[in-house]
């Protein structure tokens, strides 16, 4: 017992038990970089280290490779799926009881953090984040009820998608009108190389569209899910319930509408009121009528508008 005890425990813990059984000093009185002693704080250090690494890996081991019968959400930028992944969340938290669902926003690296979140990248090297936590979370459900929950997240074909396969995922996926997308897209950017950017933001969004529409007529259609940006911005609580059920998640009625309630618009930018953002997802009104503007000018010079629309429809007509 006492051996099994011993390998359980952690690496200072190990060392601290070794001290105490040799009467030898192990575990260094604190930690320096300075001078000889910095050599001995160094190498402790690196064990340290080594020992969560191997711990991080392993938990990326279990809870995200080879996985079947996967959730995968599939948007392109500015479409929505920021809005839909935070409902979402908000759902999973307040519904197995881990948080009350609403995300403290953490400012440093522009994002939102719940207790414990159930949407993953579906790229391997996004999931390497070291600052996420290795989450007990077995208190509020079992391995196997949260591996029925976990949602991926692409922007697949735009970029890397190396831990899911395709052929055993359900995918939904969130378009925008062309013209809204890519006006919002250009927004974020400084529009110094203003035609350089809307080229890309225009090849970006047909070949997704293209990709896209032509694995959809491959699969059955019951495997895939098509929302559009209106119906998210519109009636945010319908579009989720819709995900959900389509995602096998068991339906609550009242948690549906607080999850849309606390990630509205209004509601976003007041729990912001205070802080000081790097950067909002939200595009002015104002900016975003005149950048509309020039962008229509920009895609008939490129003769890009009918290619974009011809790729928008195509997605939703499938």
């Amino acid at each position: 017992m006492k051996l099994k005890s011993f390998f359980d425990s952690n690496l200072p813990q190990k060392l601290k038990n070794v001290e105490n059984t040799l009467k030898i000093k192990i575990y260094p009185k604190y930690f320096s970089n300075k001078g000889i002693k910095s050599l001995y704080s160094n190498y402790i250090t690196k064990l340290f280290l080594k020992e969560k690494l191997r711990e991080y890996q392993n938990h990326i081991k279990r809870e995200l490779l080879d996985k079947s019968n996967v959730n995968l959400l599939i948007s392109l930028p500015k479409s929505g799926s920021m809005a839909t992944r935070l409902m979402l969340n908000s759902y999973f938290e307040i519904y197995y009881k881990i948080g009350n669902g609403i995300p403290k926003y953490d400012s440093l690296n522009h994002k939102w953090v719940f207790a414990l979140s159930n949407i993953f990248s579906a790229d391997m090297h996004n999931n390497l984040d070291l600052s996420r936590s290795l989450k007990n979370y077995e208190n509020y459900l079992s391995f196997d009820e949260f591996d029925k929950k976990k949602i991926f997240f692409s922007r697949y074909p735009l970029s890397q998608m190396d831990i899911i396969n395709l052929s055993s995922s359900k995918l939904v996926i969130i378009i925008r009108d062309p013209i809204e997308q890519i006006t919002s897209y250009c927004s974020r950017f400084n529009l110094d190389n203003f035609e350089k950017i809307l080229l890309k933001a225009c090849k970006n969004y047909i070949n997704f569209c293209e990709f896209w529409s032509e694995h959809l007529k491959k699969i059955d259609k019951k495997k895939y899910l098509i929302i559009k940006y209106d119906e998210i911005n519109i009636d945010p609580a319908q579009t989720l319930k819709k995900i959900l059920t389509f995602f096998s998640f068991e339906i609550n009625e009242e948690i549906i509408k607080n999850c849309a309630e606390i990630h509205t618009k209004s509601q976003t930018i007041k729990s912001l009121n205070k802080i000081k953002l790097k950067k909002s997802r939200f595009t002015d009104v104002d900016q975003k009528e005149q950048l509309m503007s020039l962008i229509k000018i920009g895609l008939k010079k490129m003769d890009k508008e009918n290619s974009l629309n011809a790729g928008y429809k195509k997605l939703l007509n499938i």
